[in-house]
């Protein structure tokens, strides 16, 4: 959170440290979101690129859309959606860029340098190749992380805004020796503030 003081000091917002994981984020944010009533909500954090991808180590991106990728049954190579009652999937994906798109075009967000990408949420970050096999099989996206949809989820009922912003400090499955978390929470930081100047001007 200390990364991110400087650019929330600087407007007119309240923070949350909603936690590491699903379950954190949104338990966190549903007692926040009752006591503040915020009009919108920005998640800012890090997350896994795919490599060889577009998305370089400490880019940053903005969710275009947000999707549980690992709630269902993990076989072998694939994971299976766990269909509960009308046929409603778990696996739920949700539309950010609908609640952006008219603050943050293209032009801009190239002026900004963040990339706009498809995310998926998991429980534990990928730590090797077949995991991220499995995702690439059964998902389209280019970040992983653990909290995304959850919040995305939440905003939903709650009828609030969502923008999420992550920068990547690693790729997947390598060796967590090799992660830049420092670099790429500074990279956000810097985002978050030039995104807020143009939300609340």
């Amino acid at each position: 959170m200390d990364y991110f003081l400087p650019a929330l000091s600087k407007s007119v917002t309240r923070h949350l440290i909603c936690g590491i994981g699903p379950v954190n984020s949104l338990f966190n944010l549903i007692i926040s979101i009752e006591k503040n009533k915020p009009d919108f909500i920005i998640l800012a954090g890090i997350g896994g690129a795919v490599k060889n991808s577009e998305i370089l180590k400490n880019d940053v991106c903005i969710a275009l859309t947000e999707t549980f990728a690992d709630i269902g049954r993990c076989e072998k190579d694939s994971i299976t959606p766990i269909l509960i009652e009308d046929n409603i999937n778990a696996q739920k994906k949700f539309d950010l860029q609908k609640y952006w798109q008219n603050y943050l075009n293209s032009d801009i967000l190239n002026k900004l340098y963040i990339k706009p990408v498809d995310m998926i949420t998991v429980c534990c970050s990928t730590a090797f190749e077949k995991r991220l096999s499995i995702l690439q099989k059964n998902f389209d996206f280019r970040i992983e992380n653990m909290e995304g949809a959850s919040v995305a989820m939440v905003c939903e009922k709650f009828d609030i805004p969502l923008i999420e912003l992550r920068g990547t400090s690693n790729y997947i499955s390598e060796n967590k020796k090799m992660w830049d978390i420092k670099g790429s929470l500074e990279k956000t930081s810097i985002a978050l503030e030039k995104v807020l100047q143009i939300l609340i001007r």
